[in-house]
């Protein structure tokens, strides 16, 4: 049965998704290492989907700002998982197609 919440549901879905796949990501690079600025940008994105999940548990449709937020915590903690994984693989990369450096 539909509910007024499924867009939002579905977008706090994709949104757990994506911290994951960038969590295993810098996981891949770095080793578990802790890098403050990238777990920092990641803790933060979780805050704004606990607080749109609890929004949504309380029968309350969440900020429509939710999404711009995630998205640009997101955004902010894969611009720092690009630079690892660039200083990472790009000894294994020819000199001429180093033009990501």
């Amino acid at each position: 049965m539909l509910t007024p919440f499924d867009d939002e549901l579905w977008a706090l879905r994709l949104a757990a998704s994506e911290i994951a796949a960038l969590r295993t990501d810098w996981d891949r690079v770095a080793g578990g290492a802790p890098g403050h600025d990238f777990r920092h940008a990641l803790a933060r994105a979780n805050d704004v989907i606990h607080g749109a999940r609890s929004e949504i548990e309380r029968g309350k449709h969440p900020a429509p700002s939710w999404r711009e937020q995630h998205a640009e915590l997101a955004r902010a903690a894969r611009r720092l998982l690009v630079q690892r994984q660039l200083a990472y693989y790009a000894h294994w990369w020819p000199a001429e197609r180093r033009y990501l450096g």
